[in-house]
């Protein structure tokens, strides 16, 4: 499910970017939603006075406007057309600011020949959707799925299947990643679309003509994007390693969320000891238990700046809640004993049981230096293969196989940089090089980086 807005940075969906979820019946909500309907309306006037971007004679490009499909029947009919194809491309809009799971508000369907938008605000029956996406002997075509696979492991009970994600592909064949659809259709399709609408309001109906060409144009070029990008998946020989990175994202993407560890992803919570670690997890799972019993998102019932406080500072009873700064008023008097509770229950757990942060999350400057010399190396590798170094690796990974391997771990196999292609791509090399039984030679030679790996089996 995607928010956007233009621009080519961050994690590139569509013409745009994510947006984080705001919160229900706060300042934060309501200054969101005024942003959402400024946006909604500014971005509608200006779409209005641009001309329709021609869409290009291609046979891999339907040009023809949008079916919208409010109906159990039409979208069976389409759904069969797609299965007689063996490939569809699939996205989605949604409004996350007002509920726990953001609220689905449109599908965007389309092969080469036909693009429909379904309305699940029409009371249409998406299962048929889901299952589709789901089913291997289908081919579903994306750009940067995300949690446009979410409904289908929470409402179907499955897992995406057979994803070509062109977003990744495009990394795998010499392109930046991530990368915006508009730049992916113009590099390869040499085609600028017009100006993307910028967080709007997908829950309006009935849609605009704008909207619906916007949404349209969403998924009906990711067929031809899909037939260029294979083709050069296959001359590089990254056919395969796309394919795996492909599945193992739209897998991790539609995997029921981990409450226990969302706690790891509060900034501030690596400075926290072992057992304060507990009172941040405990107090995270409780907040997260509450926004799900109220359909609203987490972040707008306590900001983490204030779980992060309640844990540097643990509270001992419910008066003393009043005094922590930035909690709000109702969620302390709801849930005030369950704080306090859960609060005592974390810091009487035993040593054993206490959240620990991975060894690597301090570093000394000593290794500090290391790593950053170990992580230009591993980029250079993933140049040298025309392979996105952002794709591939990230400096956390590098720093969590130098532990691993400098110190002996026995769980060093189970370092992602030692998984699958990314092992033979940076991670069999960077530890040979580190242990001393390899060296690398990078040279340039017409306007690339080459590598050579000289030592046990390894060249680049």
């Amino acid at each position: 499910m995607t928010e956007r807005h233009d621009g080519g940075s961050g994690s590139g969906k569509g013409r745009s970017r994510r947006r984080k979820r705001g919160g229900r019946g706060s300042r934060p909500h309501s200054q969101r939603s005024l942003h959402r309907a400024r946006s909604h309306e500014t971005s509608q006037a200006e779409a209005e006075l641009e001309a329709p971007v021609a869409i290009p004679e291609h046979p891999l490009i339907c040009a023809d406007d949008p079916q919208i499909i409010e109906t159990d029947a039409a979208l069976a009919e389409f759904i069969a057309h797609a299965r007689s194809v063996g490939r569809f491309a699939f996205d989605t809009e949604f409004i996350g600011e007002l509920s726990y799971y953001p609220r689905l508000c449109l599908i965007q369907l389309a092969t080469h020949e036909r693009v429909a938008l379904v309305d699940p605000l029409a009371g249409v029956n998406l299962d048929p959707v889901w299952a589709m996406v789901a089913d291997p002997a289908l081919q579903t075509l994306v750009h940067a799925g995300g949690q446009d696979f979410e409904p289908v492991s929470r409402l179907h009970g499955s897992r995406p299947a057979n994803v070509f994600d062109v977003q990744i592909a495009a990394g795998f064949c010499g392109l930046s990643y991530p990368v915006g659809l508009g730049r992916l259709i113009e590099e390869l399709l040499e085609l600028r679309l017009g100006k993307g609408l910028t967080f709007t309001h997908w829950d309006h109906r009935p849609l605009s003509d704008v909207h619906a060409r916007y949404a349209a144009d969403d998924v009906r070029y990711l067929p031809a994007l899909h037939d260029i990008l294979l083709s050069s998946l296959r001359a590089r020989g990254h056919e395969e390693w796309s394919a795996l990175e492909c599945q193992a994202q739209a897998e991790a993407a539609a995997r029921e969320r981990d409450v226990e560890g969302l706690f790891r992803r509060i900034k501030g919570m690596h400075q926290l000891r072992p057992r304060k670690l507990a009172v941040l997890r405990t107090l995270t799972v409780l907040r997260e238990m509450a926004a799900r019993e109220h359909d609203v998102p987490a972040r707008s019932l306590v900001k983490d700046a204030v779980l992060l406080d309640l844990s540097r500072n643990p509270v001992s009873s419910v008066d003393k809640l009043a005094k922590v700064p930035g909690l709000p008023r109702r969620f302390a008097q709801a849930y005030g004993e369950a704080i306090v509770s859960a609060t005592r229950e974390a810091l009487d757990l035993p040593r054993e049981a206490l959240p620990t942060l991975p060894p690597f999350a301090t570093e000394t400057p000593g290794v500090q230096v290391r790593v950053d010399a170990l992580n230009a190396l591993a980029a250079n590798l993933c140049h040298a293969r025309r392979i996105a170094p952002s794709l591939a690796v990230s400096r956390r990974d590098v720093a969590e196989l130098y532990d691993a391997f400098t110190h002996d771990r026995r769980d060093r196999d189970q370092c992602r940089l030692a998984q699958a292609w990314r092992r033979e791509l940076v991670g069999g090399p960077l530890v040979d090089v580190l242990q001393g039984r390899s060296s690398v030679r990078l040279w340039w030679t017409e306007g690339h980086i080459r590598a050579e790996v000289q030592g046990p089996d390894c060249h680049v």
